[in-house]
């Protein structure tokens, strides 16, 4: 079995399956049973015993005791009864017995050390005792096959040999190897068995107290690897000795579940240990029952095994603890050694071992006891031998018996153990009553006799507080008898007994074991033994009543102990007794006590000692009249509790129904209630509350146990006398009564008249008190705020909704009276008052402010639910209270909502999820009658649960969320096609659980942050179906916010969905309405002076505090204002949307059409929400403009014109908005004095232009926030919804350019929202054909111009500039001036936002603001008048952009972009501004975005995406080449796809895609390569655009930006050009001579040699030498020919320099030209290259004077021939090139690509090469040093992780060993080699080459020179002391350098004055490697 199973399955046997009565698991048994005396070591627990029943047998016998025949009966036994005639274990006399084992044993116990008490039972004995019987013979059978009749296998488990036993001796039971030490144990040897012939084997216990695991096990149990050992088995009667059974269920069930136990024991024992030994740790909080449920099943399991095996089971406990005595382990004693407390410094060391293991014996008892009891509860009577029973039995009571008394007092783990001792008698005395109960007499004796002192009663007390555990039984009658003479016995003890604390002990005892007997005791109380002992208990009871001290437990044995008297006994002293207890009610403190004894009284007198019914009712009479006082309503006791009374009455009604009855009905005040209905008085003067719920309770109890067939009310279960009796003793049910109940008459009468008197008090007390809710606030107490003297007459209440409520004292009778009426529904419900009142009455009561009236209608309601019937009448009513209720059931909720009481609310969620579970699991054919009740049911969950979801609370949404996912499983489950109709059943609720659409997320980056955007991504990506549910149940407060945003967006497109969308509005517009009036009085509109007097604020002085507190509210409002807003429906109503922004909020509706109209219709929320757009706290406007803002589509031209109506009464046509004062306010302040008129004035003008500007800012937020309804507009529609937007726009535009409002800092919010209205408009528009005609000349112009002056990024104007510095002044100037900084920031902020704004609007409208040259925009005058209205250049333009494009702004990024694109797709003619954008698209430096960037981007998908774009092929292969040698792999991939688009654009045939991987190759060799093969493949495949190319990049060059990048980049492009350059033809075909393209590329080419031609001397030649080459030798006469006809005409010095320097390159003595001196005058033509070319070399050089020829000469005096066949080596490519093979020598791939050159292993082999490349002749190569180098290379070779010291030698020795072979070749290559690593050394970017290079020079060591000295000096100047590591050890790597030159023989003198003042200077480095290397240098420069 293995360890790990969680649940074993005991098998049930028989005793007659497997009679093995041996160890479990193969060990030899313990002894002893504890820890001390004999649970120790001492006394035997078994020791002394044999056969079966010695723990310690090895030998197996067959256990025949448990046979009938070895019976001997004595005393009171219970197998003498009926019911254990057939019980196969009897007591065994106290005599000698004779084991049927090996050996005799003496006997077990001796006679009993106390005399033998004489009894009926021990006379009956007497006659039934005999003697043992010897054992029958038993004929020789073959056990094994008998037992086993499929063990005949050939298995190796089974097939053993029979060997004698002399022979095998021990290994018939044990296997051939010894078993291992338990798991965990200090053994570290296998041990085996030793066998002796007919004896018995001890053996030593060997466990530890970290492992009990006893034996080898399977694989699966222990985990050990060896074969599995199973546990030995009895041997078979023929002495064969064949080991049966190996595989016996009980045995390996037994060792598994005992693994288990061990186990867990062990670990609780461990932490228990290892807690501090400052305080004691409690037993049962680390082991007792509940702390770990592994152990108390394995417990459990333990008692079913031992049911049929208790043997084995009790020994494996008792070893376990054995096992337990060991010392404890190291471990723990060192972890409280060192991790030893403070407080545990004054315990010593030595001390803790022996603290530890006394934790660990108690421990280990505690553990034990726990399983012996669980064991002795689960076995029957005669499972324990007597043997067996006798030792467990002795033992146990020994340690019990002599406690450590003073231990007992300090610890309160000894006496936790001690009860366990005495709980574990108590169930042995289950078993073995008579020892026990002996045994405890014996050690009573002294006590009995008188004979114990007053001081001396400890010992005593313990003993008889153990006889508790002891139980008397009733049943079998000698059980009785049994325990009658026990009593009789211990009854003596009690009466002789002296001592406070020992007779408190006995008198306690006493009850605790009557008590429990009076359950089912009748006439054998009668019993003359029973009654001798109760004749002795009551008086010395009584007596010790008498003395207050020993009230309190002689009070609960006087009643006891008369209860369970004789019934003569009982009628005499009981109505005495009665008398005497009741007089004492009056006292408090006693009425529990008192009102217990009086109905254990009651209870026997009517149910056990009876009298005749008329002599029972005169003394009922009598005594009655002590609690129901005549002539009054009230009862006595007067007490909360009136469960006692109620007992009372139903003792009486239960027995005599007719008495009961007719006091029942006297209780209640029948005949006064019915005659006060009917004459229509006041029933509340004749309600008597108390007795009606006594009778009423009593009639519940009463009918309860009828309905049961109970026969009587049951005993109470509890002997505690101070608490009140259980209910669980008197169970009641409310449910509907089972209409057989009522067949009786008289029970019918009782119903009837009972409901109709229910009816009537219920309906009263409902209207009365019923309404008081706890959500109503003036029940709080805190509301009520009660003075000291009235706090006496209030009612406090800690209700269940979390708030302390209070109500006046004179309304509990009522609120009493209409719970106990809810508590009789709906078993008593009366017809009279209709279902849903009845239902409606308890839903209020759910909120009541009386939490028993909550508890009485939760469960009322939960029984109605309970029925079929009446369900879906439960939930149509509790739909319509919790989310829509009426007017009527409104009332006392206060402003609140139903949903937020959470016990409410849970109770819906419980009673729904009932309902649907039922309605899942309900066959089809039992709901389809009742399906359309059930659609309409569900609809209004679907309805109420949306409304959930609408909820701020959280615990709400959660409700809401639980609900929807099982709404959603109904639907799917029961109605799966109509749930995914749009119109079907719970659509929308299944698209909520079920959602896939991603439109409900986005849309709201206005809104969102960067973080909130990022989480609304995150749920935008998850594929999960429930996401929208997640994010309800999400405890995220972005969540929360981003819910508010898309729960409307969701609700908007489930907007004609179904019925359950109208509900569900209905639900919104009431919860609104509700919300309304306290919604209203925060934003300011209610409840103050709205139009307050000149100089006083409208609001609240604590208006922001409140708003900022009810932020939560607000928010909640608003989100269900914004739902009813998205799901509105367009009103065609003709009625204005606003006459006056008036503030009547305060008003209620005329009814409620009228309130649900305003709220679902667009125009009657638009007026609903109107007056809060000028609210002063921003909440509210911004509320109620997303209200407006997220109207339907289809109501945008209605909104829009009642925004035009608003904007024109408010703004535009209001005459106050210009004179700023009214001419009321003025004949106000009329009567005023001048100042005071003044100074008020001037506040009603800020106040009024505030409000004024809070309205203008949200009226156009809102034309803002809705512009993108515009386009979607039907034609018609369209053009009125335009010009309504158009209006606004110009209004606004005048509004703010007025003289007075252009500098006004308070309107920066109207301008942001005014700029992307315009923004949204104008692309809105773009998108439209033919929208152009509605929009006024000069518009866009106008309005471009306006928002340039708001838009800060770029130059500005000194007015913009002025403007903004004044409007900041007058921002600081209105507030404190604490409070300017603040004031500062915000303004700031403003206009950061306002400029960004103004970037969007000026995006929107430059492309048709701008004209392009040629074009007019209006009159000339115009233009001269308004600035406005000048128009704006390419240059403006396109730098503008540039600016927007290069901010920081993503969005301002898009705009401009978005702009950039527009503008150039309208204005593709504009020549000007094509070029200048191209020029601005080329990216010349390497930071990740600037604007250069996004131009390219904008200008390489204008070309992309269509043909006309108006750029030439010329411009775009420009701006591609040029940016094709950028750095950045993703502008060279826009490059090249630029490229390539204009490539297939101008007819290309073939494609570059062979090209692109080489353009984007990270390495810079590669896609510097790549620029050359795409220019070639461009020139090739377009030559005739060679001309304009050429001409294009003679004007790019020039404007290119001055940086490294555009150096690198116009060299590539001089490179490129030289393939275009082979396409130029200089001469007509004619060979006449120029034609046009000739003179125009021959003067851009003299352009580009004149810039270039000492930068780039060899490109510029190159281009020259291209194209004179063949075929084209005519261009180089046209080139002589056209410089010396030019240069007459030019006759500059730079012309004639430019001039000689191209003759030079063209090789002239071939292509001399012949001029033919002719005279022609010039054309027009010719006149524009003179002054081109006289622009181009102008200068204030003299000019020459001189003729053609002259100039020719000129021209050839530079022209040299070249020489060739030189075979001199050039030493510096050999530098070069071995540089580089030392550089791609280190592990870098990177390197070795962009090189190309081998690794240090074919170095050999590349010197060969060279050798052989050079025209010396290799002699001079020493081959054997090559070979020796080659073979070397590889030890020689360094790795990247080596350091210093390894590293350099070897690059010595490779260094010198290159030299030594290359030095013929190249005589000074070691210098050159090593000034080329120095220059790399300090120009290089790459750290580790620049190390290598420091490295190979000094391994070189060369002279070095002057400036080669510098340079390091200036790089060492850069770096040392810097704080970068890198830099540190590059510093440290030239240190060493210098060190190593100084220290050089061969070191140049004259350097080292530097050297030293070098070292100087570096000892002043913080660092201290750098320090030390230049303390070396230091040294070496100034040797001692």
């Amino acid at each position: 079995m293995s360890d790990g199973l969680a649940t074993i399955t005991i098998p049930d046997f028989d005793d007659d399956d497997y009679n093995s009565s041996t160890i479990p698991f193969g060990r030899s048994a313990g002894n002893q049973f504890g820890f001390g005396g004999a649970f120790g070591g001492g006394s035997a627990f078994g020791s002394s015993g044999s056969g079966q029943d010695s723990p310690t047998l090895v030998t197996p016998t067959v256990d025949r005791s448990d046979r009938g025949y070895f019976t001997s009966h004595n005393r009171g036994d219970s197998v003498t009864s009926i019911e254990s005639t057939g019980s196969a274990t009897a007591r065994y006399p106290n005599r000698s017995q004779t084991s049927f084992a090996h050996s005799s044993h003496s006997s077990i116990a001796a006679s009993n050390s106390f005399p033998k008490k004489s009894s009926f039972a021990s006379l009956r004995n007497a006659f039934k005792s005999g003697k043992a019987t010897d054992t029958p013979p038993v004929p020789h059978l073959d056990y094994q096959v008998m037992k086993h009749p499929f063990n005949r296998s050939t298995s190796s488990l089974t097939n053993t040999s029979a060997t004698p036993n002399s022979a095998r001796g021990a290994s018939a039971m044990s296997p051939s190897f010894g078993r291992p030490a338990t798991p965990g144990s200090g053994d570290k040897y296998v041990r085996g068995f030793t066998a002796k012939s007919k004896s018995h084997s001890y053996a030593k216990s060997y466990h530890s107290q970290s492992g009990s695991i006893f034996h080898i096990s399977d694989g699966g149990s222990d985990g050990h690897g060896l074969p599995s050992s199973p546990p030995p088995v009895p041997r078979v009667p023929n002495g064969i000795g064949e080991i049966y059974g190996p595989e016996n269920p009980v045995d390996y069930a037994l060792h598994a579940v005992f693994i288990r136990f061990a186990t867990s024991a062990e670990t609780r024992m461990d932490a228990f240990l290892r807690e501090p030994l400052d305080r004691e740790p409690l037993l049962p909080d680390f082991m007792g029952p509940g702390v770990d449920l592994v152990l108390d099943e394995s417990m459990r399991s333990l008692g079913k095994i031992a049911q049929k095996h208790a043997k084995p089971v009790i020994d494996s406990i008792m070893r376990w603890r054995k096992s337990q005595v060991e010392n404890v382990g190291s471990d723990v004693i060192r972890v409280h050694m060192v991790q030893s407390p403070p407080g545990t410094r004054s315990i010593r060391t030595t001390d803790v071992p022996a603290m530890l293991n006394e934790r660990k014996s108690l421990a280990s008892i505690y553990i034990m006891c726990r399983a012996l009891i669980a064991v002795l509860q689960s076995i029957p009577k005669d499972a324990l031998s007597e043997h067996l029973g006798h030792t467990l039995e002795t033992t146990t009571f020994h340690e019990f018996k002599k406690p450590d008394l003073k231990l007992l007092l300090q610890s309160a783990n000894h006496r936790t153990n001690a009860d366990l001792y005495a709980t574990l008698l108590g169930r042995l005395a289950n078993v073995r009553f008579e020892s026990i109960t002996d045994r405890f007499l014996a050690e009573l004796g002294p006590v009995a006799h008188g004979q114990v002192p007053k001081d001396l009663d400890m010992k005593y007390e313990n003993l008889v507080r153990g006889i508790r555990h002891v139980q008397l039984k009733v049943w079998p009658y000698e059980a009785f008898e049994d325990g009658a003479d026990f009593l009789e016995q211990l009854s003596k003890s009690f009466a002789h007994a002296h001592g406070f604390k020992l007779k408190s002990a006995f008198a306690e005892t006493l009850v605790q074991l009557l008590h429990p007997m009076g359950k089912t005791a009748q006439a054998e109380t009668n019993n003359p033994i029973w009654a001798k002992a109760i004749e002795i208990i009551y008086p010395k009871a009584k007596e010790m009543m008498s003395k207050p001290r020993y009230w309190t437990v002689a009070f609960p044995l006087v009643i006891t102990s008369l209860c369970l008297a004789p019934e003569n006994y009982f009628r005499k002293h009981w109505v005495a007794c009665f008398e005497s207890i009741v007089s004492k009610l009056k006292e408090k403190s006693l009425r529990v006590p008192i009102m217990n004894g009086v109905l254990r009284l009651l209870w026997t007198y009517l149910y056990r000692c009876q009298e005749s019914a008329s002599t029972t009712t005169t003394k009922l009479d009598t005594l009655l009249k002590h609690f129901f006082p005549a002539n009054r309503t009230s009862v006595v006791p007067q007490d909360e509790n009136l469960d006692p009374l109620i007992y009372v009455v139903h003792f009486v009604l239960s027995r005599h129904f007719e008495y009961g009855r007719d006091l029942c009905f006297e209780l209640i005040q029948e005949s006064a209630i019915n005659t006060a209905n009917a004459s229509g008085g006041n029933i509340a003067n004749v309600l008597a509350s108390e007795r009606m719920m006594i009778a009423v309770q009593a009639i519940m109890l009463s009918f309860r146990l009828i309905e049961t067939e109970v026969a009587a009310p049951a005993w109470p279960s509890s002997c505690d006398f101070t608490i009140t009796i259980a209910p669980s003793d008197y169970p009641t049910s409310s449910d509907w009564l089972p209409p057989s109940l009522l067949s009786k008459s008289s029970l019918q009468d009782v119903f009837d008249r009972l409901g109709s008197t229910l009816a009537i008090v219920t309906k009263f007390c409902s209207s009365t008190v019923g309404s008081l809710s706890v959500l109503d606030d003036q029940w709080t107490y805190n509301g009520l705020n009660p003075s000291y003297e009235e706090s006496h007459n209030l009612i406090v209440r800690r209700h269940p909704e979390g708030v302390r409520v209070a109500y006046p004292s004179n309304l509990s009778p009522q609120i009493a009276t209409l719970a106990a009426c809810f508590q009789t529904w709906p078993r008593f419900i009366h017809s009279s008052i209709p279902m849903t009142n009845c239902i409606d009455m308890l839903l209020r009561g759910v909120i009541h402010i009386e939490p028993v009236v909550n508890d009485a209608a939760l469960e009322a309601l939960r029984r109605f639910m309970a029925d079929p019937v009446q369900s879906l009448t439960v939930l149509a009513r509790f739909n319509m209270f919790l989310f829509n209720p009426s007017r009527a059931l409104q009332e006392g909720i206060g402003n609140k909502l139903l949903v937020e009481s959470s016990q409410l609310l849970s109770l819906w969620e419980e009673l729904v999820q009932k309902w649907i579970k039922d309605l899942m699991d309900m066959p089809r054919d039992s709901y389809a009658k009742d399906e359309t009740v059930i659609w309409s049911r569900c609809n209004e969950i679907e309805a109420g649960v949306m409304f959930l979801l609408s909820h701020e609370s959280l615990n709400i949404r959660h409700t809401g969320a639980k609900i929807a996912r099982i709404l959603v499983g109904l639907a799917v489950k029961l109605w799966p096609e109509s749930s995914t109709l749009s119109d079907g059943l719970m659509h929308c609720i299944t698209l909520l659980g079920r959602n896939a659409d991603d439109s409900h997320f986005s849309g709201y980056d206005e809104f969102l942050d960067e973080a909130e955007l990022d989480r609304l991504g995150q749920w935008k990506e998850s594929k999960r179906p429930d996401r929208l549910l997640r994010m309800v149940e999400s405890e995220n407060d972005r969540d929360r916010k981003l819910w508010r945003f898309i729960y409307p967006s969701f609700m908007a497109a489930c907007a004609d969905t179904g019925p359950s969308l109208t509900t569900f509005r209905d639900i919104v517009v009431f919860a609104a309405s509700r919300y309304h009036s306290t919604i209203s009085h925060l934003a300011g509109l209610t409840g103050i002076n709205t139009r307050a007097p000149a100089g006083q604020s409208g609001r609240p002085p604590d208006g922001f505090r409140k708003v900022k507190d009810n932020k939560s509210f607000i928010d909640q409002w608003y989100l269900w204002v914004k739902i009813l807003s998205s799901t509105a429906s367009f009103s065609e109503s003709s009625r204005p949307a606003l006459t006056q922004l008036g503030r009547d909020h305060s008003r209620a509706p005329s009814d409620a059409n009228f309130e649900r109209e305003r709220l679902t219709t667009t125009r009657g929320l638009f007026r609903y929400l109107t007056p809060f757009l000028d609210s002063e706290y921003t909440a509210f406007r911004d509320a109620a403009v997303l209200c407006i803002s997220s109207f339907p589509s289809s109501a945008y031209p209605q909104l829009l014109e009642d925004l035009s109506l608003l904007a024109g009464r408010q703004f535009y046509d209001d005459p106050r908005s210009k004179s700023g004062i009214s001419s009321a306010v003025e004949q106000a302040v009329g009567v005023m004095s001048p100042d005071i008129r003044a100074k008020m004035g001037g506040v009603l003008v800020v106040d009024r232009s505030r409000r004024q500007e809070r309205l203008h800012s949200a009226v156009a937020r809102i034309y803002y926030l809705t512009a993108h309804y515009l386009p979607q507009q039907r034609s018609m529609g369209r053009q009125a919804a335009l010009a309504n937007v158009l209006k606004y726009i110009r209004n606004t535009q005048a509004f703010l350019t007025s003289s007075e409002n252009r500098d006004n800092h308070a309107y920066h919010r109207l301008r942001r929202y005014f700029c992307g209205i315009v923004e949204r408009v104008f692309d809105g528009l773009s998108a439209l054909e033919g929208s152009e005609r509605f929009i006024p000349g000069n518009m866009h112009l106008a309005l471009y111009r306006l928002c340039e002056e708001w838009c800060t990024l770029g130059p500005q104007t000194d007015a913009s500039r002025q403007r903004l510095i004044t409007m900041q002044r007058a921002a600081a100037m209105e507030v404190p001036q604490s409070e300017t900084s603040a004031a500062m920031e915000t303004f700031q902020r403003e206009t950061q936002l306002l400029s960004h704004a103004a970037v969007g609007a000026l995006a929107s409208a430059c492309s048709k603001a701008y004209a392009p040259s040629g074009v007019s925009t209006g009159s000339p005058v115009d233009r001269s008048v308004s600035e406005n209205l000048k128009p704006l250049t390419a240059v403006a333009v396109l730098e503008k952009l540039m600016v927007i494009l290069a901010s920081d702004h993503s969005q301002s990024q898009e705009r401009g972009k978005r702009a950039l694109k527009a503008i150039l797709s309208a204005n593709t003619g504009d020549t000007e501004l094509l070029e200048g954008a191209v020029r601005r698209a080329y990216v010349h430096t390497d930071e990740e975005e600037t604007g250069h960037t996004r131009f390219f981007e904008v200008i390489t998908a204008a070309v992309d995406e269509h043909e006309g774009h108006g750029f030439t092929f010329a411009q775009v292969v420009c701006l591609g080449l040029s940016n094709l040698s950028h750095p950045r792999q993703d502008i060279r991939r826009n490059a090249f796809h630029l490229l390539e688009t204009i490539h297939q654009q101008t007819s290309g045939l073939l494609h570059m895609s062979q090209l692109e991987a080489t353009v984007e190759s990270s390495a810079s060799a590669t896609h510097v390569n790549a620029h050359s093969l795409v220019s070639e493949f461009l020139a090739g495949a377009h030559p005739e655009e060679a001309v304009a190319f050429l001409a294009q990049l003679a004007r790019w060059l020039p404007v290119m930006p001055d940086s490294p990048s555009s150096r690198t980049t116009i060299l590539l492009l001089l490179q490129s050009l030289e393939f275009w350059i082979s396409n130029i033809e200089l001469m007509t075909e004619d060979r006449s001579g120029l034609s046009n393209d000739g003179h125009s590329s021959l003067f851009h080419l003299l352009s580009i040699s004149l810039r270039y031609e000492r930068s780039h001397t060899e490109q510029i030649g190159a281009l020259w030498t291209k194209l004179v080459e063949p075929p084209h030798e005519s261009n180089g006469h046209a080139t002589v020919r056209f410089l010396v006809e030019q240069s007459p005409k030019v006759a500059s010095i730079g012309f004639v320099n430019c001039a000689s320097n191209i003759v030079a390159s063209i090789e002239p003595l071939r292509c001399l030209p012949t001029i033919d001196h002719k005279l022609a005058f010039p054309n027009a033509q010719d006149m524009e290259l003179w002054s081109d070319l006289d622009a181009l070399f102008a200068d204030k050089q003299p000019r020459f004077s001189l003729g053609s020829a002259q100039f020719a000469w000129l021209f050839l005096a530079d022209v040299a021939l070249q020489r060739f066949g030189s075979s001199r080596i050039n030493c510096r490519f050999f530098s070069m090139r071995y540089s580089s093979i030392l550089i791609i020598a280190l592990p870098c791939p990177a390197a070795r690509q962009i090189h190309d050159l081998p690794g240090p292993s074919r170095m050999g082999s590349r010197l060969r090469r060279t050798a052989r490349s050079s025209n010396i002749s290799q002699s001079f190569c020493d081959q054997g040093n090559i070979a020796k180098m080659e073979a070397d290379a590889v030890n020689m070779y360094w790795s990247e992780d080596e350091g210093r010291e390894e590293l350099e030698p070897k690059m010595k020795w490779l260094c010198g060993s290159t030299v030594d072979i290359l030095q013929p070749l190249c005589p000074g290559l070691r210098e050159q080699w090593g000034s080329l690593a120095l220059s790399w050394s300090t120009q290089c970017s790459f750290r580790h080459l620049a190390f290598r290079s420091l490295q190979t020079f000094r391994a070189l060591m060369p002279r070095i020179v002057k400036s080669d000295l510098a340079n390091l000096l200036g790089r060492l100047s850069t770096t040392i002391a810097a704080p970068e590591e890198g830099m540190q050890a590059f510093s440290s790597e030239i240190l060493l350098t210098f060190d190593a030159l100084v220290a050089h023989d061969d070191f140049d003198p004259s350097l080292l004055p530097q050297m030293f003042w070098c070292a100087c200077a570096s000892l002043s480095t913080t660092l201290e490697k750098e320090f030390i290397h230049s303390l070396s240098l230091y040294r070496n420069c100034w040797p001692e």
